[in-house]
């Protein structure tokens, strides 16, 4: 189905004008190239983007567009497992001339090659599995909220919760910038210290830019229960702007059901309270 619908992209695109002179039918060639290149590129695009479990086999996040290629980049692969990603893409995805692939080792992920089982057939591929990492808090000179706050959804989560929506706003008439990285915290009452959590290890390079008075970008931020599950008491987000200069965290609260009875017992004294001044 995906290839019939790229199949329609490429008639919509194609071009039949034919000329006698030469320069010309370069120049048209040159045209139904080109546009043959970006409706392969969006068809991938869009196709890579939409689908989670593609992103986390090929490690890659999307397809770029090249003079005379489409491009598709594997983000910090072993190099001896190129042939097998490029051959993988070809075969399960989509496979044509004007491809092109390579290698990304900037990004900061942790990737683990895991064999792909066969029922007792001799192994010929590899599947790649991405694991949930835990990112250091980051170090850097901390920013006071009434520059930039790092906020919430909500101040307190049941325990169910498995992703909460962060709000950062810039309030100064400073810039500030940073990554789509973050770190998950718990506080661990019995050690007094703050320890790292999963996080998500599929990070895109990408430079969020905050500018002066009131910019605001959200992120959700998924909780990975399956790997640690969530426990009552306070969790932190930390973020690191201006290349990791600077350092903000949003504070939430998880509440188990003896926890929420509590919060909605001490709301209510204290509507009661404010109740009671009003008379």
């Amino acid at each position: 189905m995906k290839h019939l619908l790229f199949v329609s992209l490429i008639l919509l695109c194609s071009c039949h004008a034919v000329s006698s002179k030469k320069g010309q039918e370069n120049e048209t060639d040159s045209i139904c190239l080109q546009k043959e290149l970006c409706a392969l590129q969006q068809y991938l695009d869009s196709i890579i983007k939409s689908d989670t479990i593609l992103q986390q086999r090929f490690h890659c996040f999307g397809a770029g567009l090249t003079k005379d290629k489409v491009s598709i980049d594997f983000r910090k692969i072993p190099e001896d497992s190129f042939e097998i990603f490029k051959s993988a893409f070809r075969k399960d995805v989509f496979d044509s001339p004007l491809l092109e692939f390579g290698i990304i080792s900037d990004l900061m992920t942790d990737l683990e090659i895991v064999p792909a089982a066969d029922h007792g057939k001799p192994l010929q591929t590899k599947s790649f599995v991405l694991q949930p990492v835990p990112r250091d808090i980051p170090t850097g000179e901390a920013i006071g909220p009434d520059s930039l706050s790092m906020k919430t959804e909500y101040d307190y989560y049941p325990l169910s919760t498995t992703e909460v929506k962060v709000a950062i706003t810039n309030h100064s008439r400073h810039e500030y910038d940073c990554g789509e990285d973050y770190s998950l915290a718990y506080y661990n009452e019995k050690q007094k210290l703050w320890e790292t959590l999963p996080t998500n290890p599929i990070v895109n390079d990408i430079l969020w830019i905050f500018p002066p008075e009131h910019s605001t970008h959200e992120q959700a931020i998924k909780l990975y229960t399956s790997e640690v599950p969530n426990r009552a008491g306070k969790y932190r987000i930390y973020k690191a702007f201006n290349r990791d200069t600077k350092v903000a965290y949003a504070e939430f609260e998880m509440v188990d059901a003896a926890g929420a009875k509590r919060l909605r017992e001490k709301m209510d004294t204290a509507w009661q309270t404010k109740t009671t001044r009003m008379k």
